[in-house]
């Protein structure tokens, strides 16, 4: 058996099966894209890491998110897999951010998601 004549046709055959899986990993955010996901959201739990992380800096308080309907607004906006994206997304809601070249980086990946 000729070991080096086999390596072409195995890494093919491996990169074939990563693309599928990949196809089938992004076909369930591309179908749910522009939709509400509907989710059991315990805010409590999602409000745990802006809590310990929200005092360095400027945020939104409790009241005003509150008569803004945010809450709300972060469910329709909410696209993420696990708690840890739900509890950066929730903090980056509420907190204000003047750093211009964070918002520039902010403003060039949401015009990357937007074309995709």
């Amino acid at each position: 058996m000729n070991l080096p004549a086999l390596i072409p046709p195995l890494l093919l055959s491996a990169f074939v099966a990563s693309s599928d899986r990949d196809k089938r990993r992004l076909a369930e955010p591309r179908k749910n894209w522009g939709q509400e996901i509907s989710r059991e959201r315990n805010m409590d739990i999602i409000a745990m890491y802006h809590v310990s992380a929200g005092a360095k800096r400027r945020t939104v308080d409790d009241r005003t998110w509150l008569d803004l309907g945010m809450d709300e607004l972060f469910a329709k906006m909410d696209r993420t897999a696990g708690m840890p994206g739900r509890q950066v997304l929730y903090h980056q809601m509420h907190t204000y951010e003047d750093d211009d070249r964070i918002l520039a980086e902010r403003t060039r990946q949401q015009a990357i998601f937007k074309e995709d």
